[in-house]
């Protein structure tokens, strides 16, 4: 994902801690480790691997004949070696995040010109591919990267913002210790300053769609599975945020804003009750007119789970906005495509078929 003119520029910027450890051989690294590791098996050496070594048999050296080799057992010298390799490649990552870390530490917060700009994308390009791995994830904070990375969440360059929100997203994902540690350092408060829209003059200023994108994925992956990141989610005004992120924008931020929505409002009712407060549902009545599938199915999601949990008594501006005429319109259209279609779409719209004409008799009921 990282060009080679990106490479050179953060290898410059960040040198590795040992050699070879930019990160940029580590396909080379496993395969020819993976090599190794098959050439100790009992088939042989049927890598073409000198034992003791990851260096190849070269073209020019005449092959062993083609007796079968004799069957071997890996020595404890060998297994040591192994290890060894395997460790000191994980203590390389360690570094590389380190080093990483500390460039994106230095240098001002404000605006930067365009090279500098293309160095910072690249370092957190390549921190977001390692932090891949959950033992990377983890160890991010402990070289101290995760609070650069949260930084970089309020730079004025938009390209570094997208960037900053995807290493966050990957850190914390399916990771309750890194969701903790980002909660503590302020990620959602940072997060939800991106998915804000408008500047605090009062005047418009639309983020690019890339940046609400990321900032969505990122929150997502902060609040799932995690009640403390929920609560502060819908406490920071996150539903409204969400709403209004989608509106106006392409299919890619409507479908994660309205999927993030429907996760919400089946895990915290005051959170799907404050989007409906907001304008949630004349926003996803909205998508149900889109041309994008995806889009049409989040937002029948959306709109049918909150239906199922919000107290209409209580919320009677959301029994307004169900009951208004755009919703019968657009749930007619949609039902209406169920007769006119080939078998082939109508089977893989089912299930949308099926939750618009769910919705439908709840709200005739």
């Amino acid at each position: 994902r990282i060009s080679p003119r990106r490479r050179e520029a953060m290898q410059g910027a960040a040198p590795s801690a040992s050699g070879g450890g930019d990160g940029g051989g580590d396909h080379s690294f496993w395969s020819s480790l993976l090599k190794w590791s098959l050439a100790q098996q009992e088939n042989g050496n049927v890598a073409g691997v000198r034992d003791g070594g990851l260096g190849t048999i070269s073209e020019g050296e005449a092959a062993a004949p083609p007796a079968p080799p004799a069957a071997r057992e890996v020595s404890e010298a060998d297994r040591e070696w192994f290890y060894e390799a395997m460790k000191a490649r994980m203590e390389d990552t360690a570094a590389t995040m380190g080093s990483i870390a500390a460039a994106l530490a230095e240098g001002p917060r404000a605006e930067l010109d365009a090279g500098t700009v293309e160095v910072r994308v690249a370092l957190l390009e390549e921190l977001a591919e390692k932090v891949e791995r959950l033992d990377a994830a983890n160890d991010l904070d402990a070289v101290g990267g995760l609070a650069p990375v949260l930084q970089a969440l309020a730079s004025p360059h938009a390209e570094i913002q997208s960037a900053a929100a995807e290493v966050v997203a990957n850190v914390v994902q399916n990771n309750p210790k890194s969701q903790d540690r980002a909660m503590d350092l302020g990620a959602m408060g940072k997060l939800l300053a991106m998915l804000d829209d408008g500047a605090s003059d009062g005047a418009i200023r639309k983020r690019p769609e890339r940046v609400l994108a990321m900032a969505l994925y990122a929150v997502g992956a902060l609040v799932r599975g995690q009640l403390k990141a929920m609560n502060a989610f819908v406490l920071g005004n996150g539903p409204a945020a969400c709403v209004g992120a989608m509106r106006g924008c392409g299919p890619r931020v409507q479908r994660r804003a309205l999927n993030f929505l429907a996760y919400v409002v089946t895990h915290h009712r005051k959170g799907g009750e404050a989007s409906a407060a907001a304008g949630g549902i004349r926003a996803g009545v909205a998508c149900l007119m889109s041309r994008d599938d995806a889009v049409r199915h989040a937002a029948l999601s959306y709109l049918l789970g909150l239906a199922r949990v919000i107290d209409f008594e209580a919320n009677p501006g959301a029994v307004s906005d169900y009951r208004a005429p755009a919703v019968g319109l657009a749930l007619g259209r949609i039902s209406g495509q169920a007769g006119s279609i080939s078998t082939d779409e109508a089977d893989a719209r089912r299930e949308e078929f099926s939750m618009a004409a769910e919705l439908k008799r709840m709200l005739d009921g």
